[in-house]
């Protein structure tokens, strides 16, 4: 039998709290850093990064889809608009933007390839629009989509 290092026996996640697990997950998405590469500053191997990127990212995302669309009253963003929009001639002022985000590569699926590449950042992303007011809060966006889809037609998918 071979046995394991020493290293390698303590490479469990279980000795983690929720909140180092939260951040690792955290640290996976905001610093685009591979999951070897974090196991390797936690001192976990690469597969256990793995498990606890599938338990706590879909918590991060219902969380930012909770906190990323605001019900704010008329009132309020009129109130937010720029004192001198009215001497110009502009009522309301809003700014509709698109982003993209890029994404995994999906592996041997050339269709999956063709539907995420953006020529906007060349590289696999997915695409959605968002609306700011004119203080530059956001308070409004569609789902993603294939970077390929234009922010023309997403614009008029989402109503």
């Amino acid at each position: 039998k071979r046995r394991k290092a020493s290293s390698q026996s303590n490479m469990s996640m279980a000795n983690l709290t929720d909140i180092e697990r939260c951040l690792i997950c955290r640290l996976f998405f905001r610093r685009n850093l591979n999951e070897e590469f974090i196991g390797l500053v936690v001192g976990r191997h690469r597969s256990s990064i793995g498990s606890v990127l599938k338990e706590w990212a879909p918590r991060w995302g219902n969380a930012g889809e909770q906190l990323s669309i605001l019900d704010l009253s008329e009132s309020y963003l009129d109130s937010e608009q720029p004192d001198r929009s009215e001497l110009v001639g502009v009522q309301r002022a809003f700014l509709t933007d698109g982003t993209d985000t890029r994404v995994q590569r999906k592996r041997n699926d050339p269709t999956a390839d063709a539907i995420l590449y953006g020529p906007k950042n060349s590289d696999q992303c997915a695409r959605s629009l968002q609306w700011c007011s004119a203080a530059g809060l956001s308070f409004e966006h569609t789902r993603l989509f294939g970077a390929r889809a234009s922010e023309k037609t997403i614009y008029r998918l989402h109503g």
